[in-house]
């Protein structure tokens, strides 16, 4: 195929065309019909990579757990043939391993050892696909079953239409959302109210309405804590205005 050559601005000459098979092609020059010297140039053509093709997607890229596997998918099948560069740059170094599943993906797992916003980059054939650097929130390891509860509204000294309340510690559970539900003697659940004391702890509270056992659920993460649900009954309140008071000295009373 004979292909016209464009002139440059300076003394080089380009060819507007873009191989369409792979495979060693063979380029005959010519100047006034003389060929070149070292014409026919023998040229191997291999495939090309696009970045821009390249999916990465996983909760791996929306978020992630300190200390935990966090995993993510890339796929490649429709980018061309490329090197893949992986690196996650953040509060802390992060072990990263991947799996070529053979498919034109791979599975990307990546440790993080501290909390904080982290950049997950992701490169191919030297360029960053689409949507890198990506910024992952990473958070604290969340184990429930460090959540300890103490207080008199867990006891057996709770009344009816008293307040009562409860300390929850999370200090050592990591950071999640605390939700502590209440199911009366009717079976109707209500949301206690929880005051957030900013150090690890969170004050708990609630009114047993009436007399009757009380079922008090506690999940921390979505997980329930140790001992939960916990089970107290309130018991009636004394009305103060309807004791007498009995005083005898003497053995005579007043």
């Amino acid at each position: 195929m004979r292909e016209p050559l464009k002139r440059e601005e300076s003394a080089a000459f380009g060819v507007p065309k873009s191989p369409r098979h792979l495979g060693v092609h063979a380029i005959d020059v010519a100047y006034n019909d003389s060929p070149v010297p070292n014409s026919p140039f023998r040229v191997p053509v291999t495939e090309g990579c696009d970045s821009s093709r390249v999916r990465a997607f996983g909760p791996g890229l929306d978020g992630g757990i300190a200390n935990k596997p966090n995993k993510f998918t890339v796929e490649t099948r429709n980018a061309g043939t490329g090197g893949l560069g992986l690196a996650v740059e953040g509060p802390s170094e992060a072990k990263i391993t991947c799996k070529d599943n053979k498919d034109g993906s791979c599975l990307v797992e990546y440790v993080p050892y501290e909390p904080g916003t982290y950049d997950v980059i992701i490169t191919y054939g030297g360029q960053q696909i689409r949507g890198s650097p990506f910024k992952v929130p990473v958070t604290d390891t969340v184990d429930p079953t460090k959540v300890k509860c103490l207080g008199q509204g867990l006891g057996n000294n709770v009344r009816a239409n008293v307040p009562q309340s409860f300390t929850v510690d999370t200090s050592k559970a990591g950071a999640a959302p605390l939700n502590v539900s209440v199911v009366g003697p009717k079976g109707k659940p209500r949301k206690a109210n929880i005051r957030d004391n900013h150090d690890g702890t969170y004050t708990v509270s609630y009114i047993p309405a009436m007399t009757g056992r009380y079922t008090i659920l506690i999940k921390y993460g979505g997980d329930e804590i140790p001992y939960s649900p916990y089970r107290v009954r309130a018991l009636p309140t004394g009305d103060a205005s309807k004791c007498t008071v009995t005083v005898s000295i003497g053995g005579h009373g007043l």
